[in-house]
């Protein structure tokens, strides 16, 4: 039968926030721990820097700096014989810390080898589900090293999952830093 992990990405460098996301807290919470309880259910690794974590394994990056891909990468391959081609692995930003189980569901349920959330009209490509088999095989086609979500797609029709409830948007700068604090908590329950 077949199983999903998640792996949750902390390896960015958090340029236009001026921090460290993932460790930033808010009501006692880190960004990432908040990711982590979302995809509990389904045994998260994360991959990147350990600040901010306590409820999961750490792998290091094995290319820092070198992009999100590289960490799927690195993720993948610590899963490695954990996982069957016909498995799915969540692949998770770690500075979404609105998402929820009942979204990550919707990801996983979803009929498709690659389902991507939609948020405020844009692609989430770090809040997407893909069979394990099919992201192998865009991850051997080119070097993972400086690519983008988005490239590792290339040529794949992904299941769009609209995020009408909002909870897939990511907490790039400051003011959207402000704009969660400030967020009424029922409205991300």
């Amino acid at each position: 039968m077949a199983q999903t992990r998640a792996l949750v990405l902390t390896g960015g460098e958090s340029s236009r926030m001026g921090r460290h996301k993932p460790a930033i807290e808010v009501d006692g919470t880190s960004l990432v721990e908040r990711v982590l309880l979302a995809a509990f259910a389904y045994r998260p690794v994360v991959v990147g820097r350990p600040d901010g974590v306590v409820s999961a394994p750490v792998i290091p990056d094995t290319e820092p700096g070198a992009g999100p891909v590289a960490g799927i990468a690195t993720g993948l391959e610590h899963l490695g014989a954990e996982l069957d081609d016909t498995d799915r692995l969540l692949v998770l930003a770690a500075d979404l810390p609105l998402l929820t189980a009942h979204h990550l569901r919707r990801l996983v349920d979803a009929e498709a080898d690659c389902v991507v959330t939609s948020s405020n009209g844009r692609l989430q490509w770090l809040c997407a589900c893909w069979q394990v088999g099919l992201l192998r095989r865009q991850l051997a086609a080119t070097p993972p090293a400086g690519r983008s979500v988005r490239s590792l797609a290339a040529g794949v029709a992904p299941l769009i999952v609209t995020d009408t409830d909002q909870v897939a948007l990511d907490v790039d700068t400051p003011d959207d830093l402000q704009q969660l604090i400030e967020r009424d908590p029922g409205e991300s329950d």
